[in-house]
C-alpha cells in the first residue's frame, strides 16, 4: 500500500473524521492530469469579432500554410457586413469585400496550396425572410487586396465553396439558389480553369439548391452533396422533402450517387455534411425528420462500401446526437 494512503488510514485511527480520510486517500491516489487536460482545463474562450458588421458570422476560413498565417490569420464572412480579416488573430479587424458591392457573403475558401487564392461565395445562406441575395462569386489572388468575379449571379445564395488541396483551379460552389422564386442556376458547380468557365455536375429542378458539399480530406475526388428542395413564399416556407437527398461522387463530380441506405425513409430538410479529418471514413450529416432523427453517421470502413447504400446500416448510425458513438482516434 503507498505511504500516502497507509498516512491517510492511520489519520482516520486516531480520530479523524472518515470523510476527511477517505478524501486523502481518493486524493493520493488520483492520476495527475495530462499536459493537454492541462491546457485545455486552463483555456477561456472570448468573442474576438469582427464586431459592428450588424450581423452574424456565416463562414470562417484559416490558412493552411505559412505557419504564422496558419496561426494569426482568419477570414471571417457576415450575412450582411462583408467579408472581414484580421492577421493578427483577432486583436484587429479589416473589411476587405467593400469593392463588391454585396453586403451578405454566405462562403469564403482559401486555397490550401496557395493561401492567396481566396473565394468568395456572396448571398446569406440562411435561408431566413431577412436574407439579403448576393451576386454570385469573387475571386482573389492577393490574399483578400482585390476581387475579381467570377460568375453565377443567379446563384443568389452560396452555402459552400471547396478548393482542390493542390490545384487551386479547380473549385466547387454549393450554390442554393432563388429564395422567393424558381431558378436553374443553383446545384453543384465546378470549374477546372479557376472561374473561366462552369459546368453544372449536380442538378435535380428550380427549387432544389445544394446547401452543403464536403469533400473527402484523403481523396479529393470524393465528395458529399447535400440537394435541398425549397421555396419561400410571403405566407410560409416550404423546407425540404421533395428532392432533398444525400449524394456522393468519386470521381470529382462527374457522376453522382443518392445514398438511402441507413438514412431517414421519411422526408428530409436541408442537410448539413463533414467528413472526419482523423478518420475520412466517418461521414456526418446533420438534418431533420418528423421521427427518424436529426444527427447520423456512415461507416466507410466498417461497411467496406463505395457509397452509404452499399451495404446495411451501422449499429447507432441512426438517431439524435447523444446516440451517436463518438469518434474514436
Amino acid at each position: 500500500m503507498p505511504s500516502k494512503l497507509i498516512a491517510a488510514v492511520a489519520a482516520f485511527a486516531v480520530g479523524s473524521s472518515a470523510y476527511s480520510a477517505y478524501s486523502a486517500a481518493v486524493a493520493a491516489q488520483q492520476q495527475p492530469a495530462s499536459p493537454v487536460e492541462t491546457v485545455l482545463n486552463g483555456l477561456a474562450f472570448r468573442n474576438i469579432g469582427p464586431f459592428r458588421t450588424a450581423a452574424w458570422v456565416t463562414a470562417i476560413a484559416v490558412p493552411e500554410t505559412p505557419a504564422r498565417d496558419h496561426l494569426y490569420t482568419v477570414y471571417a464572412a457576415t450575412r450582411s457586413g462583408g467579408l472581414w480579416k484580421t492577421t493578427n488573430a483577432g486583436t484587429t479587424w479589416k473589411p476587405i469585400s467593400d469593392s463588391v458591392g454585396a453586403a451578405a457573403v454566405g462562403a469564403v475558401a482559401i486555397a490550401p496550396s496557395n493561401p492567396s487564392v481566396v473565394w468568395m461565395g456572396t448571398g446569406d445562406q440562411a435561408n431566413a425572410r431577412s436574407s439579403y441575395s448576393g451576386k454570385g462569386v469573387f475571386k482573389s489572388t492577393d490574399a483578400g487586396a482585390t476581387w475579381e468575379f467570377m460568375g453565377l449571379p443567379h446563384s443568389h445564395h452560396i452555402a459552400r465553396i471547396l478548393i482542390h488541396p493542390t490545384k487551386p483551379d479547380v473549385v466547387y460552389v454549393a450554390a442554393i439558389g432563388h429564395l422567393f422564386s424558381k431558378n436553374e442556376e443553383r446545384g453543384v458547380f465546378r470549374t477546372t480553369d479557376g472561374g473561366k468557365t462552369w459546368s453544372k455536375i449536380l442538378y435535380k429542378n428550380t427549387t432544389t439548391g445544394c446547401s452543403d458539399i464536403a469533400m473527402d480530406p484523403s481523396d479529393a475526388k470524393t465528395l458529399y452533396a447535400g440537394m435541398y428542395t425549397h421555396l419561400r413564399r410571403p405566407w410560409r416556407f416550404d423546407s425540404g422533402g421533395g428532392e432533398t437527398a444525400l449524394y456522393k461522387t468519386t470521381d470529382g463530380g462527374d457522376t453522382w450517387k443518392k445514398l438511402t441506405n441507413g438514412l431517414p425513409t421519411e422526408p428530409m430538410d436541408r442537410p448539413g455534411m463533414a467528413v472526419s479529418l482523423s478518420n475520412p471514413n466517418i461521414v456526418y450529416l446533420i438534418t431533420e425528420t418528423k421521427t427518424q432523427g436529426t444527427f447520423f453517421l456512415g461507416f466507410n470502413t466498417i461497411l467496406n462500401w463505395n457509397d452509404l447504400d452499399a451495404g446495411q446500416a451501422a449499429p447507432g448510425a441512426r438517431g439524435t446526437a447523444s446516440q451517436i458513438p463518438q469518434e474514436r482516434e
